[in-house]
C-alpha cells in the first residue's frame, strides 16, 4: 500500500470538503476519485486513519444528510411555489409589455391619421360626454 504524503492528505481533505451536497458520499466513491486523481489506490482504512480525512468525511456526510432532509421541508416547498409564482408573473409581465407596445403603436398611428385629417389634439382630448 502506498504511503500518503501530506500534500495528498490535504488534497483529499479538500476533495471531501467540496464534495457536492447533492451527491452520495461513500468510501468506495472517495477511493475511486482518489485513484483517478493520484493514480494511487488507498483503502478506506488508510484514508480513515488520517484524522483530517476522517473529520472531513464525517462533517461532509452530516452536511449532505442535512441538505437531503432540507429538500422536502415546507420551506423548500414554499420556495418552489415562490419560484413558480415568479415565473408566472414574468410571463404575465412579458405579455403586458407586448400589449402595451402594440397600444402605443396604435395610438401613434391614430394620432398621425387624426392630424392628417384635420382633427386637432384639443378635439381628441375632449372629455367623453356623460349620460
Amino acid at each position: 500500500m502506498p504511503h500518503m504524503t501530506e500534500k495528498q492528505e490535504e488534497e483529499i481533505c479538500d476533495l471531501i470538503k467540496n464534495w457536492p451536497l447533492d451527491a452520495k458520499l461513500s468510501w468506495p466513491s472517495i477511493v475511486e476519485v482518489v485513484k483517478k486523481r493520484f493514480g494511487l489506490k488507498f483503502t478506506r482504512q488508510t484514508l480513515w486513519s488520517h484524522e483530517c480525512v476522517a473529520i472531513a468525511y464525517r462533517t461532509r456526510k452530516e452536511l449532505i444528510a442535512q441538505n437531503k432532509n432540507r429538500k422536502y421541508s415546507k420551506k423548500s416547498m414554499s420556495l418552489k411555489t415562490a419560484l413558480e409564482t415568479v415565473v408566472k408573473l414574468e410571463k404575465q409581465i412579458s405579455l403586458l409589455e407586448t400589449e402595451n407596445n402594440m397600444l402605443h403603436s396604435q395610438f401613434a398611428r391614430w394620432a398621425h391619421n387624426a392630424q392628417n385629417t384635420g382633427l386637432s389634439f384639443d378635439l381628441l382630448n375632449k372629455p367623453l360626454p356623460t349620460k
